[in-house]
């Protein structure tokens, strides 16, 4: 549960500055590089989650749900 629980806050506060970083990218375009590198860690931490909450037989709704924001089906492990 613990490590669930560490994966599922990495991966939230990768989000929150995710879209924090895109919102202000929109008035301030020298931000698009880091808001984009900041998506990318997204997908990444939500990734190892979602791998990790397969594996663990846990519920995969929410990680699936942000890796396929922040990127492609393929990436999150989808054919």
């Amino acid at each position: 549960a613990r490590v669930n629980g560490l994966l599922r806050l990495r991966t939230l506060a990768s989000m929150k500055e995710w879209k924090s970083l895109a919102g202000r990218a929109v008035s301030e375009p020298s931000l698009r590089t880091q808001a984009d590198e900041a998506r990318v860690r997204t997908k990444t931490y939500a990734r190892e989650w979602l791998d990790f909450a397969r594996e663990a037989g846990r519920d995969t709704t929410q990680p699936m749900d942000i890796c396929l924001s922040a990127a492609n089906a393929e990436a999150c492990g989808f054919q």
